[in-house]
């Protein structure tokens, strides 16, 4: 009877997803076969009676988050914890992934090996969904110990991370909040912890400037027609200051950028030289980010930057909330397709008039 969870949201809300083209490729034998496995370790580890569909008085949680597959994912999946902020909260995750969460304001401690929190004592547990490894996890260190699941058996489709991370867990309150007040919150949050901003304010970055992101890791999300832009924004204004950030992927085009500017002292040149948590530092001091869907977007989302957001194929109401101040474009196959006037109209707009 739960097999409907793998494919119906655990919540009564209507989010933006990916959910029905799932069913009509993925619905079958092989979806069956992922649920029935998951279902049996939740048997035999005798679990089945310790799930929950309700957060109740409890003080102290353990977050288990092993299955968002990149730092962007991470934020989004985790944005909900600004709703537990009334409870001692802490996160166990994979070691790519933790670094974001360090000096976190909502996450009292961050762990990422199992033998960190062998001993330690919890009310309740989440886990992020039924993996076989996080429910192995479960069972082994949290054997007696209540739990909830975010995303429970519900695998595969796309949807909006962010709001099915606030829809869940307001589900899981009981509906403490409404929908309106959801749609206001609904949005990742990250903490720069005091070394990292000591770094930035080390480097005496301009009192104005933009951030345009460079680089990607896949080819529809990674905009290879930056000089022009660039070209088109410091014609328009000559004093404008641009700070470039990225990591090693944008090397080469990075180059190719300074190369063309060396004429100029408009650019200012932080590829692959800062961690991602620095990075969002100097992403938070400008007045707004130019750049594509991915993990840097999330990022300055997340320190609550606006930006001028490249998106493709998943739509901007799936990567997007009420929350985010992001002027976006979209074009449904690539980011390439989106033309360098477009964006440099978009600025224009966000800019303001220049003298």
């Amino acid at each position: 009877m739960r097999y409907r969870e793998t494919f119906t949201f655990p919540f009564q809300a209507k989010i933006p997803g990916l959910v029905n083209e799932f069913i009509d490729k993925e619905k079958g034998l092989w979806s069956f076969v992922k649920f029935f496995k998951r279902s049996l370790i939740l048997f035999f580890f005798r679990q089945s009676g310790l799930e929950k569909d309700a957060i109740r008085d409890v003080k102290k949680i353990l977050w288990i988050n092993l299955s968002a597959p990149s730092l962007g994912d991470s934020l989004m999946d985790l944005s909900s914890r600004v709703l537990l902020n009334d409870c001692h909260l802490s996160l166990f995750t994979s070691l790519d992934n933790a670094h974001i969460f360090y000096d976190d304001e909502f996450f009292s401690e961050v762990f990422v090996k199992e033998s960190e929190i062998k001993y330690q004592n919890f009310d309740f547990i989440i886990l992020d969904s039924y993996s076989s490894r996080t429910l192995r996890i479960k069972n082994k260190y949290f054997r007696k110990k209540k739990f909830t699941s975010m995303f429970g058996f519900f695998n595969g489709p796309e949807v909006n991370r962010v709001l099915f991370s606030f829809y869940r867990m307001n589900h899981l309150l009981r509906n403490r909040y409404s929908a309106d007040s959801i749609s206001n919150l609904a949005r990742c949050h990250m903490t720069i912890g005091t070394k990292d901003k000591q770094i930035i304010e080390a480097m005496s970055l301009p009192e104005s400037f933009i951030t345009i992101a460079i680089g990607g890791e896949w080819a529809y999300r990674t905009y290879k027609k930056w000089r022009e832009v660039i070209d088109l924004i410091i014609d328009f204004n000559i004093k404008q200051k641009i700070a470039l950030v990225g990591s090693s992927n944008a090397l080469e085009i990075g180059k190719e950028i300074m190369d063309a500017n060396k004429h100029r002292d408009n650019l200012i040149y932080l590829v692959d030289k800062l961690s991602f948590k620095q990075t969002s530092a100097v992403i938070s001091k400008s007045s707004f980010i130019i750049c594509c869907d991915g993990g840097l977007m999330h990022a300055a989302h997340a320190v609550g930057t606006a930006s001028i957001s490249l998106i493709a194929r998943l739509t901007p109401e799936m990567q997007l909330t009420n929350a985010i101040e992001s002027s976006y474009l979209y074009d449904p196959e690539n980011v390439n397709n989106i033309h360098c006037l477009d964006i440099f109209n978009k600025y224009k707009t966000l800019i303001g008039p220049v003298n």
